[in-house]
């Protein structure tokens, strides 16, 4: 899904890119706010993210268990938070492109974020 310019909000629900599926969002200039439920992108899914190249707010919460989560123009600089469950028990990483918190068998990956000397503090991150 491509979208454009303003204010956007987004209810996915549950199973969003489960099971080998795959869901992708791209928006445009504005704050964003997702919210998906449990077993997001869980059993070998994918969801990718593009939060937009702006300087809005931008927000993604999950309801429980994730699988692989892939997020693009995040920025820590205007407040963009991704709320999860526990998030002081993820662990991250930075890989020299970007930066991986892993928590059991879930990944969050802030993509173009690695290699610069960014935190890899969850609760930097998450809220």
């Amino acid at each position: 899904i491509t979208t454009g310019d303003g204010i956007q909000t987004y209810n996915i629900g549950g199973y969003a890119g489960y099971g080998s599926g795959s869901f992708s969002i791209t928006t445009g200039i504005g704050s964003s706010t997702f919210a998906f439920g449990d077993n997001a992108a869980r059993s070998g899914g994918r969801i990718d993210l593009d939060l937009g190249s702006d300087t809005d707010t931008d927000s993604v919460s999950f309801d429980g268990l994730v699988g692989n989560i892939f997020i693009q123009n995040y920025s820590v600089t205007y407040d963009d938070k991704v709320d999860v469950v526990v998030p002081s028990t993820w662990s991250g990483i930075d890989d020299g492109t970007d930066i991986v918190f892993t928590q059991s068998d879930q990944t969050i990956t802030f993509e173009g974020l690695g290699g610069v000397g960014g935190s890899t503090d969850p609760l930097d991150y998450f809220m």
